[in-house]
């Protein structure tokens, strides 16, 4: 019983950089995944990112104060799960003789299963002072996981299956990072 996956993928970088100060970074990401339907197997995902050197910028440089950058970003992310979680299959159990013997599995798959997507967004500072003998850095963060995929939500034991999998969550994080 060898549980194997492929995912196949695209991506693309694109960077812009104005005066040594300004930066901006693009990406973008296509993975097409064995272990989700067919009809959901591929799925995008994007980031953007953007900083600003504001003390290059406006040549701000002195004994207490060395370095200052404002960042902003923007960025999604997919995943799949483990295979065989989109259909009922067979599974050995073991043997009769030399006879292979195979059980239904107990886990009731979902031919509608779709990818896990978290987006996130982040800002923040880099400051530096007194010959880079202080450094702060703030970050405000916050990120959203949806249809988070759930192997193992019970069902009824009249179905003859002991769990479901199904995207059934959506998950919240946000906060301060100083």
């Amino acid at each position: 019983w060898r549980q194997a996956k492929a995912i196949n993928s695209l991506y693309a970088f694109g960077n812009i950089t104005y005066k040594k100060y300004l930066f901006l970074d693009l990406t973008g990401r296509t993975d097409w995944a064995s272990t989700l339907p067919s009809s959901n197997s591929s799925y995008t995902y994007p980031s953007a990112n953007l900083s600003f050197l504001f003390s290059d910028a406006f040549e701000i440089t002195s004994d207490k104060f060395r370095f200052g950058k404002v960042r902003l970003s923007a960025a999604q992310v997919a995943s799949d799960d483990s295979p065989f979680l989109t259909n009922v299959y067979y599974q050995p159990s073991g043997s009769y003789g030399s006879t292979p013997v195979y059980q239904i599995q107990t886990n009731l798959g979902n031919t509608t299963l779709r990818p896990e997507r978290t987006t996130s967004f982040e800002a923040g500072t880099d400051l530096l002072f007194f010959t880079d003998k202080l450094g702060l850095d703030l970050t405000y963060y916050k990120t959203k996981t949806k249809d988070v995929i759930v192997p193992n939500l019970p069902v009824a034991p009249s179905s003859g299956f002991s769990a479901a999998v199904e995207n059934a969550a959506t998950m919240s994080t946000n906060g301060i990072d100083l």
